[in-house]
């Protein structure tokens, strides 16, 4: 065969699996993402977990929700954006919050909401929300405003009330903070006003510190988007926990950047959680719930509530 009409075939295969993969995609960018951040996630790089073990909160499926449901309770969750135009949000959540007589007092959510926000999403968003909770909390994630200034964060903070913020309630007094500002995730102001706070507010039982980021120890083994300079920050929060420690009997970070390496974790030191839970469309996906009269989270698995 000559050299021409081999090249020629050649060109013809490589133009047919050109138009195969554009058509099929059987490599979309998502999956690649994902395999990418698994290889690296099974990666043998040492973490120092600063002391901090696993932990783990009692697990209930989608379809037994009702038997442990109260009208008293918190909802908790972030990373619920989707990549299909056609939706609002990722198909877990949109069926969760579909459940026939699902109410909530608090609805807390850790950011990622869309993909592409706009004005009209967040008002469908409140919309939605208000119909299973009383009250929304909501941190941004980058997806909502990305990571400087422009117009998806002018959009939000019109929206939304300003960060940093404090809200008391009950059984815990909640701090939620803009981790989405450069890449220190917890700057110089943030952790004043947490102090600050602390001063004039005592509620004695639980203390939450909401962010869209993980804060945690190893989080670049899990999180969607690792903090640059994970040991710095380990050092402030450390220092300032001994404060903390101090006025309240638990205190709980909570975060919402996960979802695409796995969809919960809870690490914990005396009194002190890690607590992430972030949603991928899988069946895997869970949601986590506080219940302020047990005052007790535990998690709802969202897998076969379609079926």
């Amino acid at each position: 065969m000559s050299k021409i009409l081999i090249f020629i075939i050649s060109i013809i295969i490589f133009f047919l699996l050109g138009l195969l993969t554009e058509h099929y995609n059987p490599f979309p960018y998502s999956s690649v993402k994902f395999h990418i951040k698994n290889i690296l996630t099974k990666s043998n790089f040492k973490i120092d977990d600063y002391g901090y073990s696993v932990c783990d909160f009692e697990s209930i499926s989608v379809k037994n929700f009702h038997l442990k449901h109260n009208k008293d309770q918190t909802l908790i969750v972030g990373h619920i954006y989707t990549a299909d135009k056609n939706d609002n949000y990722i198909n877990t959540f949109e069926d969760f919050i579909s459940i026939e007589n699902i109410q909530f007092k608090n609805t807390l959510l850790l950011g990622d909401i869309f993909l592409e926000p706009s004005v009209s999403k967040w008002n469908l968003l409140i919309y939605d929300i208000r119909k299973i909770s009383q009250n929304m909390y909501l941190v941004p994630g980058n997806h909502d405003v990305g990571d400087k200034e422009n117009t998806k964060r002018d959009i939000f903070f019109q929206l939304f009330d300003t960060l940093p913020m404090y809200v008391k309630k009950n059984n815990y007094d909640l701090i939620m903070l803009d981790s989405t500002i450069g890449n220190s995730f917890l700057n110089e102001t943030q952790i004043n006003f947490i102090l600050n706070t602390m001063k004039k507010n005592n509620n004695k039982k639980n203390l939450f510190i909401a962010t869209h980021h993980l804060l945690r120890p190893g989080s670049k083994k899990i999180s969607n988007q690792p903090i640059v300079n994970h040991k710095g920050l380990m050092q402030i929060i450390n220092k300032e926990i001994k404060n903390l420690k101090i006025k309240y009997k638990n205190i709980f970070f909570l975060a919402g950047d996960l979802g695409n390496n796995k969809n919960f974790d809870c690490i914990e030191k005396d009194n002190i959680h890690f607590i992430s839970v972030g949603l991928s469309g899988n069946k895997n996906d869970i949601v986590l719930v506080y219940d302020n009269i047990s005052n007790k989270f535990f998690k709802v698995s969202l897998s076969g509530n379609k079926e």
